[in-house]
């Protein structure tokens, strides 16, 4: 993910903008969110997902990515595939975690996986 966020920082071209100002700022977050969504529909387990690593990085994806950031506004855009490609290695199951300790050393801890029925 931080190549990813590296290239399309570099595509960007950050340069032209002042460290810390506003654009700067708007234009890292959304690289960063572009990163992110990419990331919760692509990566997983080498074993059992082929991440693309070759297309993430590509001259070609970097640019799509860049060329969809809003310079005036936020994406509000919930991360998800970015493409059908993407969407037919998502996974058939989701699996959900959760440990909790208290104040006491008690420990609690689950994980359940649970089949698809509905696409994100």
């Amino acid at each position: 993910m931080l190549a990813q966020s590296l290239r399309m920082l570099e595509h960007a071209r950050l340069d032209g903008h002042a460290f810390g100002d506003v654009d700067y700022v708007h234009l890292v977050l959304e690289v960063l969110k572009a990163a992110f969504a990419d990331r919760e529909s692509r990566y997983g387990d080498p074993r059992f997902v082929d991440v693309g690593l070759d297309e993430l990085l590509s001259d070609d994806h970097v640019a799509g990515q860049i060329a969809a950031v809003d310079p005036t506004r936020a994406s509000t855009a919930r991360p998800g595939p970015a493409s059908a490609a993407a969407a037919a290695l998502q996974p058939a199951v989701d699996t959900s975690y959760v440990c909790v300790v208290d104040r006491w050393g008690n420990a609690f801890s689950a994980t359940r996986r649970m089949a698809r029925t509905t696409r994100r």
